[in-house]
């Protein structure tokens, strides 16, 4: 009972220190997380959280949709469901859902997917094709010239998938057969415009498992002709426009690098760069990304997928540090003030000292043999506050606050049943931590919503009272510290749509270290 009073003694002492206004998804300042992740004024979708509090939920999708009956009779509502199992469909969400007879079905739209009812062909299984004469779902996967391509799943103790085709001057689905030489033909046959995917195919480099990964290429390199437009929700899942918070521009393609842009649905650019690969999505080359005013914050050179070097910017262009990226730390090979006078010596040290305009005021950074090594500010009443610290604070007890944190939090099992859309993403809270370990004030300065946004700010005092925070040390000396606790939030479809790139590959990385070994392992809320 103890722990409860100290609970409650702080809880609104702490809440009414949180600032009030909130701020732009992407506008956050200069900080450092609790493992001391840097944060450079602006939110990148590339951050990932190494720790964090998260919370996740399976998403039942009221998707709006519509399925057109065998005389072509289309019925507007809500769809659910999947290859696998089926479809049901209610005119609204107040009624319940009925599967879809699929013979008296031609096809059904689902959100921004397409289902078609097709039979008459050939399903592929382990080794053998098989003929099949009664009406299945299938999947568009995509249109590309004159040919569309379908996927079809078979469900058992094993899954089967088939991939077919038909162009439009047929009425016959093509089955792509796993044959060596029958498949690199019909591979050659629909992809061999681009001269760099004829080679690879007919040198082996493709397989049959690869199949959705070239028809999305293809997909993608179509798109550069029109610099065609593609839309995507907060979870980066293709959407209709009105649905959309980002969306990208397909700029161009040589050899098999597809170049493209993103940005919000305001207009903002956020980030352009190419990829080789779709659904997994594979970043390769540069990669340039801007601050709201269309800047350039920095670029990072990607291999493999994987960040190898990274060069940030000051507003005037200058650059400001260039460093690689070895066992995830960074390496600076340069370090320069706002006039490009070079600051880092022969043995790697160097004190830089930047001005955060978003936060208005100067933070000190302090670099030994290549690395970072402090990074702090004065604060108004005098005092120095460390954002990273050769002993760093550290976050105790996480797997017992983590559990905490649900426990707090029951009543969002209630709220994320009533949204409409998934949701993804972090909120930052900024505390500033004394040397007794004390959580002095706390303010969000990365929000997400209301929901989410006040699960986080109110777990701070639970976070306070059972000593969460083990207190940073700079010359065996207790410090000051300001740390960014970030909360990882996913409300995400427990049937995620073929046209995800979040729910296939992480792309943006919202999720990459929770959500891949927690997703869907958060408790049921407790009953009373």
């Amino acid at each position: 009972m103890k722990i409860v009073g100290i609970i409650t003694l702080f809880l609104s002492s702490i809440i009414n220190s949180f600032g009030q206004s909130k701020t732009d998804d992407f506008v956050v300042g200069y900080y450092h997380d609790i493992h001391g992740q840097s944060i450079n004024g602006f939110y990148s979708t590339d951050y990932s959280a190494r720790k964090s509090f998260y919370f996740t939920y399976p998403f039942k999708d009221n998707t709006k949709g519509a399925y057109y009956d065998a005389t072509g009779l289309r019925f507007e509502g809500y769809i659910r469901g999947n290859l696998a199992v089926g479809f049901s469909y209610t005119p609204s969400i107040e009624k319940k859902y009925k599967p879809i007879d699929i013979d008296n079905c031609i096809g059904l739209k689902m959100g921004v997917d397409s289902f078609a009812v097709i039979k008459n062909f050939e399903i592929q299984r382990a080794n053998r094709i098989i003929k099949n004469s009664k009406n299945e779902f299938v999947e568009v996967i995509g249109r590309v010239g004159e040919n569309t391509f379908y996927k079809h799943v078979l469900a058992g103790q094993t899954t089967f998938i088939t991939h077919l085709v038909k162009h439009d001057s047929s009425n016959e689905f093509k089955t792509f057969l796993k044959d060596g030489d029958s498949f690199k033909n019909e591979l050659v046959k629909y992809f061999g415009e681009y001269e760099v995917l004829k080679n690879k195919i007919l040198d082996g480099k493709y397989k049959f498992e690869d199949l959705d990964k070239l028809i999305n290429w293809l997909r993608f390199a179509e798109l550069t002709k029109n610099r065609s437009v593609v839309y995507y929700n907060s979870s980066w899942e293709e959407v209709p426009r009105q649905q959309s918070k980002y969306y990208s521009i397909s700029e161009s393609v040589i050899d098999s690098l597809i170049h493209m842009s993103f940005y919000s649905s305001d207009r903002r650019k956020l980030f352009e760069g190419g990829f080789v690969s779709f659904y997994p999505n594979k970043r390769v080359g540069e990669f340039i990304y801007y601050d709201i005013n269309g800047k350039i914050v920095s670029k990072t050179v990607f291999e493999e997928n994987k960040a190898k070097r990274v060069m940030e910017y000051f507003p005037n262009g200058q650059l400001r540090r260039e460093y690689i990226i070895e066992n995830n730390e960074p390496i600076f090979k340069e370090i320069n003030d706002s006039n490009g006078k070079n600051l880092i010596s022969s043995s790697g040290t160097a004190q830089e000292v930047l001005f955060d305009t978003i936060r208005n005021r100067e933070i000190t950074y302090e670099y030994f043999q290549n690395r970072i090594s402090k990074v702090y500010f004065n604060s108004d009443d005098g005092k120095r506050i460390y954002q990273l610290a050769p002993k760093n604070i550290k976050l105790k007890s996480y797997e017992f606050l983590q559990t905490k944190f649900i426990e707090n939090n029951r009543d969002l099992y209630d709220s994320v049943k009533t949204f409409t859309e998934k949701i993804e993403g972090y909120v930052f809270v900024k505390c500033i931590v004394d040397p007794a370990g004390n959580i002095t004030s706390a303010s969000i300065v990365k929000t997400l919503n209301s929901s989410f946004d006040l699960a986080s700010r109110r777990f701070i005092p639970y976070l306070k009272a059972y000593k969460g925070l083990d207190t940073g040390k700079v010359d065996e000396k207790d410090i000051y510290q300001e740390v960014i606790v970030p909360f990882n939030f996913s409300v995400l479809s427990d049937n995620p749509n073929f046209k995800n790139w979040g729910n296939n590959m992480n792309y943006m990385n919202f999720m990459n270290n929770t959500l891949q070994q927690m997703r869907y392992s958060v408790p049921p809320p407790i009953k009373f």
